[in-house]
């Protein structure tokens, strides 16, 4: 059995928080929602869970503590085409992300448990003259929709062509960054998980060609050490000191990897990059000029 002063103090908590919802006037009837919040300093979003109703042409937002009145005149929902990163602990739903029911809506799962949103739902107002954009998990797009009486907008894949209430978020090509020295700060977050999750849902196929092309540069230089030993110097094959030269390719490898890398935006910098293949270099080379 729960201890009494347990079960006392949840009773009081429950009641202090109808005593606030009476307060601030929320009906019983409010519908449970589901929105992105983002802290900021290149962190993922984060899923909150709010409490939501109409009324006199607002959407109210009930987050616990205030309500928040967005006017719905003129409003829209749309789906936004952009890979956007999401706290794996922050996951609300009881059926895992991996479920195949969150696939038409976008979400994806990361290796180091990421979740990752193709696309997510819009919901585009205006207030004071000024355009602001809630965004949700497109799960909860029709929910909304049917909250506000809004057009809910086809998630990709629905229809060929492309409709009005679409609008892609990453129009530019990708392009790599480079630079020297190891990111800190913001530019951190490029070498995270998190980075590599957000550039997957964004770009799913060139993801794909990247990363077999960075597994491709990374075994290069040892197998071609490794190929060229046995064909030049006769009996390589039988000696220990090959293992130098493989490995020393294996570290130039990761040089070269580095550089495909700066296409998904998660570059280690050039002294890396240059330290690499030095090293990698110089352990070949010494492993070459002892199998000679």
């Amino acid at each position: 059995r729960r201890n009494p002063a347990f079960q006392q103090s949840t009773r009081e908590l429950e009641q202090a928080e109808e005593e606030l919802r009476r307060a601030l006037g929320l009906p019983e009837d409010t519908e449970s929602l589901e929105i992105l919040a983002f802290a900021g300093g290149g962190r993922p979003a984060q899923n909150v869970e709010l409490q939501g109703y109409v009324r006199d042409g607002e959407l109210f937002l009930y987050d616990g503590e205030r309500v928040l009145a967005l006017p719905l005149a003129a409003a829209k929902l749309r789906i936004l085409e952009q890979g956007i990163s999401v706290d794996g602990s922050s996951w609300l739903r009881e059926s895992a992300p991996g479920n195949r029911k969150y696939r038409k809506y976008g979400v994806m799962c990361g290796s180091t448990g990421q979740i990752g949103l193709r696309f997510c739902g819009v919901l585009e107002f205006w207030k004071d003259g000024r355009g602001y954009r809630l965004l949700l998990p497109a799960y909860e797009i029709l929910k909304l929709a049917l909250l506000t009486e809004l057009a809910p907008p086809k998630l990709p894949g629905e229809d060929r062509e492309k409709h009005s209430f679409s609008e892609l978020g990453e129009k530019k090509p990708v392009r790599p960054v480079f630079y020297w020295a190891f990111p800190r700060g913001e530019a951190a977050y490029w070498t995270t998980p998190q980075s590599d999750v957000s550039f997957q849902a964004a770009h799913p196929r060139l993801y794909v060609l990247l990363v077999l092309l960075g597994i491709f540069v990374l075994v290069l230089p040892a197998a071609a050490f490794v190929i060229l030993a046995g064909l030049v110097l006769p009996g390589s094959m039988d000696n220990g000191w090959v293992f130098l030269g493989f490995g020393g390719g294996f570290v130039a490898g990761i040089g070269l990897f580095n550089l495909v890398a700066a296409w998904m935006h998660q570059y280690l910098g050039h002294w890396f990059t240059l330290g690499c293949v030095l090293l990698g270099g110089v352990l070949m080379a010494v492993s070459w000029g002892i199998l000679a």
